[in-house]
């Protein structure tokens, strides 16, 4: 599992500096995790429980229409975060499925083990709003992006 926290790390300290125990802490909070090809690990209407970072494999964030049509959103792959981001941070239900096109490893952490983090480390906070922001996927519906570019990155430096 070293292998694929140092595939975290290296994502995560791209931009920014992460202090040696902020990054400790952090890595103890992820799970590996693996998945068939096809299968749904988000459906429509449920909670995402997880936010993923992807190791290995493609996926899918799909919307589903009345009819059942499906659209491909978003795919995502190796080394990046994965899930339905907005149901994720919000706690709310889903309006796409994310799905597994490929064999795919992961590690993967809950809601809950996040957002203690994130309240314990204003760092790590910044870093995943950083992230989430740049992925185009997240989307908060009472507060602007810009917004939140503007609070966080006005508090917090990165190298």
């Amino acid at each position: 599992m070293e292998t694929s926290l140092d595939s975290v790390y290296q994502y995560l300290t791209l931009n920014n500096t992460l202090p040696e125990k902020e990054w400790a802490d952090f890595s103890k909070i992820w799970q590996p995790f693996s998945s068939k090809r096809q299968a749904i690990l988000t459906e429509v209407g449920n909670k995402e429980k997880y936010l993923y970072f992807v190791l290995s494999g493609v996926q899918r964030i799909c919307a589903i229409d009345k009819k059942g049509k499906e659209a491909t959103l978003i795919l995502t792959y190796p080394y990046s975060f994965g899930g339905i981001i907005d149901s994720f941070l919000l706690q709310t239900s889903s309006n796409y499925s994310y799905e597994c096109l490929s064999h795919s490893s992961f590690l993967r952490s809950t809601y809950q083990q996040l957002n203690e983090i994130s309240n314990t480390y204003p760092n790590i906070d910044a870093i995943l709003k950083y992230y989430q922001l740049k992925s185009g996927r997240l989307k908060i519906r009472t507060i602007s992006p810009l917004t939140i570019l503007k609070k966080y990155y006005s508090s917090y430096h990165f190298a």
